[in-house]
């Protein structure tokens, strides 16, 4: 549990992302988070899990107090990985809320037992208790089967593998892509579009560029390198391609939109131009810097193909 491991395990680069959501954007993460919890458990599932709580907070059972402190801690684990996933600033959060559903599980299953165990005292005949909780968990199980089962297949999504084609369509052979912070969702996008570059023939080879945050890079050169060294050898490379415009590091750089049929956004950005002291210093020929010039921008921001 040392060097690299122990980085890894605490958060790699992702470190700087914990605990580093705004507080207003955690509020609006609240809907989110209830929309993921009703996905997995539906109406039927939550209203079980409180049940359970309830049922495990009033415990008669041999051992109350041990089934409590069990409770207690299982309640608190998912209230605390919930305060981590509320704020952990990456767009993929929702995806670490899976200990939660682990949590409540157990509670469903209580409220569960809690459920047969009233019914069959009120009609005093257990089994058809029983056959009723049986039926309500085999309900639970057709409409998960009915409505999310479809949204585990995701092999109808082409949009990483249409744009990153798009983007390397007309790149130039070793360029470099410059791979937006862990932050960003584009950051899932660049590696989507280093696998066409190697996967794909006709697409030339690039270098990816890794973020400060991501270092050392998950691979050798030519295929990745730091940041650190790339930032000071920007001139040389033969074409730079960015994600993600609103990058804190892309101030001055001049971005020309890579866009593609049928996108209402960029695939991503050729770095065209540097701003320095004021005076625009192009990185393409005369005459192909004559034709773009309209269309480059230097604000930090995505905006949409016009």
């Amino acid at each position: 549990m040392r060097g690299p491991l122990l980085d890894y395990v605490t958060g790699g680069p992702f470190k700087g992302q914990m605990f580093a959501l705004p507080r207003r954007e955690v509020l609006a993460r609240l809907p989110g988070a209830f929309e993921v919890l009703l996905r997995q458990f539906k109406v039927l599932g939550l209203g079980l899990a409180a049940l359970g709580v309830l049922a495990v907070h009033l415990s008669g059972y041999r051992r109350p107090l041990r089934r409590r402190v069990a409770g207690y801690a299982l309640l608190l684990t998912a209230a605390l990985e919930a305060v981590f996933v509320l704020t952990y600033a990456i767009p993929d959060w929702h995806d670490f809320m899976t200990p939660v559903y682990i949590a409540l599980t157990p509670f469903v299953a209580a409220g569960g037992a809690a459920l047969a165990k009233w019914v069959a005292g009120s009609l005093n005949r257990p089994g058809p208790a029983l056959a009723a909780v049986g039926a309500a968990g085999a309900v639970i199980l057709v409409v998960h089967a009915v409505t999310d089962l479809p949204l585990v297949d995701q092999s109808a999504d082409i949009t990483y593998r249409r744009d990153g084609r798009a983007l390397l369509r007309d790149a130039e052979p070793g360029a470099w892509l410059i791979v937006a912070r862990p932050a960003s969702p584009a950051f899932y996008y660049a590696w989507a579009v280093q696998y066409l570059s190697l996967a794909e023939p006709g697409l030339p080879a690039i270098t990816s560029v890794m973020p400060p945050e991501v270092d050392p890079p998950p691979g050798p050169a030519p295929t990745y390198t730091r940041w650190a060294d790339a930032a000071t050898a920007l001139d040389d490379a033969p074409q730079l391609l960015v994600l993600d415009a609103a990058d804190d590091r892309f101030e001055g750089w001049g971005l020309l939109p890579v866009c593609a049929p049928g996108t209402a956004w960029p695939v991503g950005y050729e770095v065209v131009a540097f701003r320095e002291d004021g005076e625009v210093r192009p990185l393409v020929d005369a005459d192909r810097w004559e034709a773009v010039e309209a269309r480059v921008t230097f604000e930090r921001a995505n905006l949409p193909c016009r």
